[in-house]
């Protein structure tokens, strides 16, 4: 069963249906109590990196999720404002402490290159390595909303890259047993829901 975190800043709905339509059992997790024991863990978010680590921080879900991710047997998925989390910091709103699990900072993308954001697209991945959680039928029509990036130092953690006006940047991430996507693989029709079947299978 995949735990899947509402810390009150994410797409739950559209996760929770994409999961049922594949017949994906998962369990919402809104408080410390909902907790079982999950080998698996989703966390998707939208809005600011400050907020969902505050709401997180709230629901006695922040220090869980450290530890989850610790336990080499675990695996972890991180969707948008859920992926930059996992870095060493943010810098909307000031600059606030994420998780570190990838060394590196969330910027806007007009730190790099004035341009319009936020950044609504559906792009195509530039897949850098093989990876189990992407196939060939993971390449293209990925959707995305978000103004800010995952700046990651360690180029060895980058699975593959999007383009958005000239600027190349992450999009899919790996550390050992955590993954990250900037993208909606719950929005991205088909190959977004073979994304989500893959992390349920590893």
């Amino acid at each position: 069963m995949i735990g899947v975190i509402n810390a009150k800043s994410g797409n739950i709905g559209s996760l929770a249906n994409a999961l049922k339509f594949q017949n994906i059992d998962f369990k919402i997790v809104e408080k410390k109590n909902d907790i079982e024991n999950f080998k698996k863990i989703i966390l998707p978010g939208v809005g600011a990196f400050k907020k969902l680590k505050q709401n997180l921080i709230d629901l006695e879900l922040y220090d869980y999720i450290k530890n989850f991710i610790n336990e080499e047997d675990h695996s972890f998925l991180g969707i948008c404002v859920g992926m930059q989390i996992l870095l060493s910091r943010g810098t909307e709103e000031g600059i606030h402490d994420g998780l570190n699990f990838f060394e590196g900072e969330v910027v806007n993308f007009n730190k790099l290159k004035k341009t319009k954001t936020p950044n609504i697209n559906w792009l195509n991945l530039n897949i850098k390595k093989k990876e189990k959680l992407l196939n060939e039928r993971n390449k293209k029509d990925f959707y995305f909303l978000h103004s800010y990036f995952c700046n990651v130092i360690n180029k060895e953690n980058i699975i593959s890259t999007s383009i958005y006006n000239g600027i190349e940047f992450p999009v899919v991430i790996k550390n050992k047993n955590i993954y990250g996507v900037q993208f909606h693989p719950e929005k991205s029709k088909d190959q977004g829901l073979q994304l989500l079947k893959n992390f349920s299978n590893l």
